[in-house]
């Protein structure tokens, strides 16, 4: 229960930062590269959030909690691009950033709420 809360905040919350993303790029206030580079910042932002409260959340092992984390976000990103017809070899090493970015996160998060 406790990742479907977190998938579904972090997909709100994605959704709305590519609608505005997708908004100034339409009404060309941003280019397309600024456009690209946005989107790439938010993801890592959004991932690290994510990875930081399941780690806060969990009660030990804050890796494994990490890392079953990013692969609900990984099969959620890989049903989409297949559908989508999306699939690189890029994107591949860009979900395997994606883990270790909230593998690490994760543990910050545990390790923050120990200090407290």
């Amino acid at each position: 229960m406790k990742y479907l809360k977190n998938t579904l905040v972090f997909i709100f919350l994605m959704m709305i930062i590519l609608f505005i993303i997708s908004i100034l790029y339409y009404y060309d206030i941003i280019s397309s590269n600024t456009s690209s580079i946005l989107k790439i910042v938010l993801y890592f932002v959004l991932f690290i959030i994510s990875g930081f409260t399941v780690g806060i959340k969990s009660k030990n092992r804050a890796y494994i909690e990490g890392i079953k984390q990013s692969f609900i976000f990984i099969i959620i990103s890989l049903i989409l691009s297949l559908t989508l017809k999306n699939t690189k070899i890029n994107l591949i090493f860009y979900y395997l950033l994606l883990t270790i970015v909230i593998t690490s996160s994760s543990i910050i998060g545990i390790n923050f709420k120990k200090k407290n």
